[in-house]
């Protein structure tokens, strides 16, 4: 039998602004990535859906039962430049020590190796909030430390996460809909429309893009 909850995050610095949704499940993938990388895995990304959630199915879709995240703001948007630089020689000395599993192409105007001059917008969080229903709670609770950061620039601890605990909420069994829903899932509510996006991780990658409801304010 599933368990209602509810985890709450405490941050330490400043979080990246986000656009659209944002959802639990994404952060609990994440987490578990990173975990089998440092564990030393050679196929980390065959765990990003091990995060102990109960998955909601309507036909060939699914989606696991973990809502979008609710943050609280502490302060207003602010404006923050950085410089991306990228060089070709690590690339090139990683390729040929092996570290890479396959050879990088390299463009440092467009793609994971772009180079900039980039702005975003950070702002102070009081709290975030999200709820899910969890079919393993051992597995959901071993993973939810491992999210050490949320949003964009973590690697430059932007989005730091202090604290997170899981609390059991009977709310869980109605809140947790508030995420993209598959079409004609019987969760779907007035607050839901349709647009091309995904259901599950790995979130930004464009591959599996289905019409799915999102929720708006």
């Amino acid at each position: 039998m599933s368990t209602p909850v509810r985890v709450d995050f405490d941050l330490r610095t400043p979080m990246v602004v986000y656009a659209g949704v944002k959802t639990l499940d994404a952060l609990l993938s994440w987490a578990a990535v990173e975990r089998a990388k440092f564990n030393g895995s050679l196929q980390e990304w065959s765990e990003q859906h091990q995060h102990g959630l109960q998955i909601h199915r309507v036909g060939q879709s699914w989606c696991p039962m973990a809502s979008e995240l609710d943050v609280e703001w502490a302060s207003e948007a602010e404006p923050l430049h950085y410089i991306k630089r990228q060089k070709l020689e690590p690339y090139a000395v990683a390729w040929g020590d092996g570290v890479l599993k396959k050879r990088p192409a390299f463009d440092s105007a467009r793609g994971t190796t772009k180079a900039g001059s980039m702005f975003v917008s950070i702002r102070w969080v009081k709290a975030i909030r999200a709820w899910a229903m969890v079919d393993d709670m051992a597995v959901f609770e071993g993973l939810v430390p491992w999210i050490t950061h949320i949003g964009k620039l973590h690697h430059k601890d932007f989005g730091a996460v202090r604290a997170a605990t899981v609390t059991v909420d009977e709310q869980a069994r109605s809140k947790w809909m508030r995420r993209p829903l598959p079409v004609g899932s019987e969760h779907l509510s007035d607050s839901h429309v349709m647009v091309m996006g995904k259901l599950q991780s790995p979130y930004w990658q464009r591959t599996g893009f289905e019409p799915v409801f999102v929720p708006v304010d």
